[in-house]
């Protein structure tokens, strides 16, 4: 609510009347008002979206709900996998952008084809982590993970890659399901379950975009990529991704993976290195800066439309070898830095009254000194008038 005083003038007297003023908010609205959850006000959490990504089916008992986090900041990528329980989110398993350098890629770390690479890499390291004892044809056992049994797709093809299981003849399931994943790894894992009654079943996750935009062709659908050519099984479907356009008059024609391929592998990107460079962005003072300013980084690289996809292919070669991650360095502490961390010990109480007084001291010392000096100073110009009257 609010209220307006309007006043009018007149040549008796001056009076205020009160306009009709509506109530659009009244008590009612106030005392039932709710605060809303701080990361809501903050714009940082879709909650909306979080309860469906963490509820769990009631007849799924305590089997834990798996999130594929993907995140792009101003320099990297973020690919997380998250499971929430009572006391909060956890993370399991996590893969960062930064870390593609040591696998050749030290430039573009956060445009389509890094958001693919770190998805890979976040779900191979992601299954070779996840171990469980494996029983063969002969009754031996070992210790294996889910990255041999799942593979993913070794050769970058662009496509979607799923089918709909019949699991009545595997592990004892009752209905059909449909997998994100590759059907030959899917069933040959479950063939096993004829001499090994554990058998290793795709770990499923979910997308979590938080309040990223989902139009098509966004980065964060390159990290869902990966993760699912990695060998994750999420669901997706070919909308999201660049190269289908819901305009197209022919349903054949809607889905193009080659254009996703090029995406995936950054032949985009080194085509426009190479326009770039030929001065693609116009003439002029400002432009040929620009061009110059452009694409800098991957031209200190040496990377152009040829080297650059090939650079790609290899970084994904080497993360499928060794996805683990890097040995933490040891924490050394520096001579300064332990200098400068260094709390002075506490004076006791006798030695600090003495160090007071002894400022104290050498204060009224220095005053009293300064008062003498000015004396003399004013006695001394004194002195100099009487003899110059004297003279006279």
């Amino acid at each position: 609510s609010y209220f307006v005083v309007v006043v009018v003038d007149s040549s008796a007297s001056t009076t205020f009347k009160m306009p009709y003023v509506k109530i659009t908010k009244a008590k009612s609205y106030f005392s039932r008002y709710q605060t809303k959850f701080r990361r809501r006000r903050e714009g940082k959490t879709d909650y909306a979206q979080r309860k469906g990504l963490v509820v769990q089916d009631k007849n799924k008992y305590q089997i834990p709900k798996h999130r594929l986090v993907a995140r792009i900041t101003n320099r990297y990528v973020i690919a997380q996998i998250v499971r929430t329980g009572a006391k909060g989110d956890e993370t399991i398993c996590a893969a960062n952008s930064a870390e593609l350098a040591r696998y050749g890629l030290t430039v573009g770390l956060k445009n389509y084809s890094a958001c693919y690479a770190t998805g890979l890499l976040l779900a191979r390291r992601l299954l070779a982590s996840l171990t469980q004892e494996v029983t063969d044809e002969s009754g031996n056992k070992r210790q294996g993970n889910l990255g041999e049994a799942y593979k993913g797709q070794e050769e970058v093809t662009g496509d979607i890659v799923s089918f709909e299981a019949d699991e009545a003849e595997h592990a004892g399931q009752r209905k059909k399901a449909t997998y994100w994943i590759a059907e030959g790894d899917y069933y040959a894992e479950m063939d096993r379950f004829d001499f090994d009654e554990h058998v290793r079943r795709p770990f499923r996750a979910y997308l979590d975009v938080g309040v990223k935009a989902t139009s098509p062709g966004a980065r964060v659908f390159g990290v869902l990529k990966g993760a699912v050519d990695g060998g994750l099984d999420i669901p997706h479907n070919e909308k999201n991704f660049p190269g289908y356009d819901k305009n197209a008059e022919d349903d054949d024609e809607k889905w193009d993976p080659e254009e996703h391929r090029r995406r995936i592998m950054g032949e985009t990107v080194g085509e426009w290195i190479t326009a770039v460079s030929e001065g693609a962005l116009g003439a002029g003072e400002g432009k040929k800066a620009r061009n110059a300013q452009q694409f800098a980084a991957f031209k200190a690289a040496g990377l152009n439309e040829e080297t650059y996809p090939a650079l790609l292919a290899k970084v994904h070669a080497a993360i499928r070898k060794d996805p683990s991650p890097a040995a933490k360095k040891e924490f050394k502490v520096s001579a300064e830095l332990k200098k400068k961390l260094q709390k002075t010990a506490k004076k006791p109480g006798d030695q600090r009254r003495a160090e007071v007084a002894a400022r104290w001291e050498a204060y009224q010392t220095k005053l009293a000194a300064a008062k003498q000096a000015r004396v003399q100073e004013l006695l001394a110009q004194v002195g100099g008038d009487d003899s110059d009257e004297d003279s006279e």
